[in-house]
């Protein structure tokens, strides 16, 4: 991994100066881009969620949502949008926005704003520098992590 000037710098600040104020620490070189990945779960109603966030040195974020039902279907959701400072935003294309803003190393508060304008606001368990497939989705859960 290389980076140069400013984004080396600013990568370097989320990854050992103020961790708990940005994205998490750890990496993966996609395409030549460094980017932290970080993996979200928790519960939103009945469903619940894991999502998969890779976010660069520039302040891109990119990452996929699974949302898994009651009834056990996994709806899946690609979001695309930014980092800045302590916040989050994001955007998939039916209109769907997630938002919300880092809390400590192991939480984030997630916002959530449907596309019809239902809005629900959750507090996510945070894993960082996590495995992830090269589109940012979180790996298949194993049977002995897999949530009924």
């Amino acid at each position: 991994m290389t980076c140069r000037g400013l984004s080396c710098l600013c990568l370097a600040c989320c990854l050992w100066l103020i961790p708990a104020q940005c994205p998490a620490a750890g990496g993966e070189n996609t395409g030549g881009t460094a980017e932290v990945t970080e993996l979200w779960t928790g519960d939103v109603l009945s469903a619940s969620f894991r999502m998969g966030m890779c976010f660069s040195a520039s302040g891109k974020l990119r990452g996929v949502v699974l949302l898994r039902s009651a009834n056990g279907q996994i709806d899946v959701y690609h979001v695309y949008g930014s980092v800045q400072n302590n916040a989050f935003s994001a955007t998939h294309g039916s209109g769907h926005k997630i938002s919300g803003r880092f809390l400590s190393r192991d939480s984030v508060e997630v916002k959530i704003r449907l596309g019809n304008g239902m809005r629900f606001t959750t507090v996510a368990r945070r894993s960082q520098d996590v495995p992830l497939t090269d589109d940012c989705a979180p790996l298949p859960e194993t049977s002995t992590n897999h949530k009924n």
